[in-house]
């Protein structure tokens, strides 16, 4: 593409659809349960299988998340699903 071939970001989207098991993706149902769980969102998100596979690679800034966002509603932000960024 004539670029650079340097990845700034790792983006993901985590989404519900009656085809997952359990009706959500296996990042957002691990998201949820730690934030639920009482991690910050932050580190939930990096305790994902993306999160991990992203500070494997050294991505462990991570964005997008909804401000406000805590173990108490938790659920409702991400009834539609979520979208994060790992970044370095």
């Amino acid at each position: 593409l004539g670029g650079s071939s340097q990845i700034d970001a790792i983006a993901g989207t985590w989404l519900t659809s009656r085809h997952y098991p359990g009706g959500m993706s296996t990042n957002l149902r691990v998201f949820i349960d730690n934030v639920k769980s009482g991690m910050s969102p932050g580190a939930a998100a990096l305790a994902t299988p993306t999160g991990k596979w992203a500070s494997s690679k050294g991505y462990t800034t991570v964005t997008g998340l909804p401000s406000g966002l805590n173990s108490s509603n938790v659920e409702r932000f991400a009834r539609d699903g979520l979208s994060v960024k790992f970044s370095q």
